[in-house]
């Protein structure tokens, strides 16, 4: 994501680039490949800048995130690397709560999309843990996990479950202000997709709150998807498992720990490789249970 101070939004790059609004991440790495001058130029540029070596993956993300001003992404990368040794380094990239108790969170990934993207899974309900700091280091460990799976696409899908979703949930603002603003510093163009299933009129307040807050770029990846919607949507999104998923997942009771077992496509994506997955926020035997 990416706040509309960013630049992401403006509807010309520098010279030789195409605006991020106009063109899609893959399409820019594409274009990478292929050789484009224009591009590798400011990647190059972007390296130099920083003072390091840079994957022209991420290059490409943060230059994109800052419409493609190499002094604005590189001053941004900065940030992100000093975030990066306070808040996810080796030693703090686990869920203490969700090692203690795998009910204390609901953001999981349960597999991959039709386009090999990672898809989360997140219902509020099925979380017994409320507070925004807790929920947010939960996001931040999950999504860093998503794409250190090798072969994966550099962006995710996000679908949002409003199964049991009341006014205690859409009155959580800085929840929802924290993760924007974590996802346009800290994962920029992460996001691919953003799904939301069936979201109740009660919403509506928190969504006035959020939308401003989303530059063009990133509005046009949000989906609402309603109940009539949603089998036809999930059958283009998702391959069979995770679509069953998330079926049966949507008719369960939304309280904690209450989740289907994890499909065979979301174990790449584990937090611990043991057999009995603890510390995982769902799929651990304990919690498969119907509601």
């Amino acid at each position: 994501m990416a706040t509309k101070e960013d630049g992401s939004a403006a509807g010309a790059g520098p010279v030789g680039l195409v605006a991020p609004s106009k063109e899609s991440l893959n399409e820019s790495l594409g274009k990478l490949s292929s050789g484009d001058d224009a591009i590798r130029t400011a990647v190059d540029s972007f390296a130099l800048e920083v003072g390091e070596a840079v994957d022209d993956e991420t290059a490409v993300r943060f230059l994109r995130a800052r419409g493609w001003d190499v002094s604005k992404a590189a001053t941004m990368y900065r940030k992100h690397l000093t975030f990066r040794k306070e808040r996810m380094d080796e030693h703090k990239m686990v869920c203490e709560p969700c090692v203690a108790d795998p009910k204390s969170h609901c953001f999981l990934i349960i597999g991959g999309c039709r386009k090999n993207r990672p898809v989360l899974y997140g219902n509020s309900p099925r979380a017994a843990m409320t507070d925004a700091p807790s929920q947010l280091h939960h996001v931040i460990c999950t999504l860093d996990r998503a794409f250190t799976v090798p072969d994966t696409a550099p962006q995710w899908v996000w679908c949002v479950d409003f199964n049991g979703f009341g006014l205690s949930h859409a009155v959580n603002v800085q929840l929802a202000k924290d993760c924007v603003s974590t996802f346009s510093n800290h994962f920029p163009e992460r996001l691919g997709l953003l799904v939301l299933l069936d979201p109740p009129t009660v919403f509506q307040a928190l969504w006035s709150v959020v939308s401003p807050l989303l530059d063009r770029n990133t509005a046009a990846k949000v989906r609402f998807v309603r109940a009539k919607e949603t089998d036809g949507f999930l059958d283009e999104l998702l391959p069979s498992a995770e679509k069953e998923w998330l079926q049966a997942v949507r008719v369960m009771r939304p309280v904690p720990g209450n989740l289907p077992p994890l499909p065979l496509s979301a174990k790449p994506f584990a937090m611990t490789p043991s057999a009995d997955n603890a510390g995982e926020p769902a799929g651990g035997e304990e919690l498969r249970r119907g509601g």
